[in-house]
């Protein structure tokens, strides 16, 4: 499959799929259906802050066309692509520094401090504190005081902040682990830039990239198909569609459905194992509307 990535979607869709970083902003509620990039403001060349021309987005603004109604061709063009080029290696690689990286948007770290608390928010943790307390509070009230030291407060309080150490460590090496595991089973996808094909990896997709996907392959990015061959992706994540769904660059109808997009692929979607003769299909990337 060759295709064009990052296409837009209606923000209309009943369920639209899941969005990657490499995507664009919502599209317009107006729908403008305009494939050209947003004109200069007055006052600015080409390349300078404000401006836009072929290829260059300027930032926080959108591609106005519902990718999988147009021609593959008109898609291409607007985003400033080839589709038998690709994109220029240096143009790829001012889109990354623009729209940032191919990637979901992950929750901010938690603060180690704050993990830590998380330790002692549990009912047996709490219920020995408690103890801890009236212990401690009985030994004051003696009179006279059996022992020089509350020794009862002062076992249970080091038997709750080991306990809370022992979690605190063990939840931080299992997040280790978990990263480690994430940078070595790094997705790579196969785009074209520059005229040839190059492996890259799926963080660092830009919108415009011609991607090509084979049997087996995961979709890297929300795309507009531009050539296939006998292509089908499995979309059950996305539509519950439990057979393999024939794809077509075709454009379709302006307001179908997620499910109805023939001519349109997202990552939530892979290209089934084929028995017959490995070939190629191409896609673009280009803005998703979520």
């Amino acid at each position: 499959m060759r295709a064009i990535g990052g296409t837009p979607r209606d923000s209309t869709s009943p369920k639209a799929p899941v969005r990657t970083r490499a995507t664009m902003r919502r599209q317009a509620a107006s729908g403008a259906g305009d494939l050209r990039p947003d004109p200069p403001e007055a006052g600015t060349a080409p390349g300078e802050p404000g401006a836009t021309a072929r290829g260059d987005f300027a930032p926080g603004t959108d591609l106005p066309v519902a990718a999988h109604s147009e021609p593959a061709d008109a898609v291409v063009a607007a985003l400033g692509s080839d589709a038998e080029r690709g994109l220029d290696p240096a143009e790829a690689r001012r889109r990354l520094e623009r729209h940032g990286v191919n990637r979901l948007r992950s929750a901010p770290e938690t603060p180690w401090w704050r993990r830590l608390l998380e330790q002692f928010q549990n009912v047996l943790v709490l219920i020995l504190l408690a103890a801890t307390v009236i212990s401690a509070v009985e030994w004051w009230l003696q009179d006279p005081r059996e022992t020089a030291l509350p020794y009862e407060a002062i076992v249970i309080l080091a038997i709750v902040v080991l306990n809370a150490l022992l979690g605190f460590v063990q939840e931080a090496r299992a997040e280790k682990a978990v990263r480690a595991l994430m940078a070595l089973s790094a997705p790579e996808a196969t785009v074209v830039r520059g005229g040839e094909r190059r492996p890259i990896a799926t963080d660092e997709i830009v919108p415009g990239d011609i991607l090509l996907v084979e049997a087996g392959d995961k979709i890297p990015a929300d795309a507009r198909l531009v050539e296939e061959a006998n292509l089908q992706t499995d979309e059950a994540a996305l539509t519950g569609e439990s057979l393999p769904v024939r794809k077509d660059a075709r454009p379709v109808e302006k307001d179908a459905g997620v499910g109805d997009r023939r001519s349109a692929a997202s990552p939530a979607c892979s290209r089934p194992p084929s028995r017959s003769r490995r070939r190629s299909s191409r896609s673009s990337t280009a803005p998703a509307d979520a």
